[in-house]
């Protein structure tokens, strides 16, 4: 399935961009992760101006947006373990 426009084919996503993305679960995970720990490095080297920089979410800190991802994640997880 192509056309000019972005088409699914079983598995995989393709982009206009002429790359792949590849949705077996494993492979998520691994990109997750890679995504993840790419995230981290960039807080861990944030100072005070860049936790209280403004972002695209009207009203909302840099600060305010990885606390609702945070509050996010525990929620998920407090769920899967019931």
């Amino acid at each position: 399935m192509t056309n000019t426009t972005d088409s699914v084919e079983r598995g995989k996503l393709v982009l206009r961009t002429g790359g792949t993305c590849i949705f077996g679960p494993q492979h998520l995970l691994e990109v997750f992760g890679e995504q993840r720990q790419r995230f981290v490095t960039i807080l861990q080297g944030f100072g005070p101006c860049d936790w209280a920089a403004p972002t695209r979410c009207a009203d909302w800190s840099a600060h305010d947006v990885v606390r609702h991802l945070c509050d996010a994640k525990c929620d998920r997880d407090r769920r899967r373990r019931g």
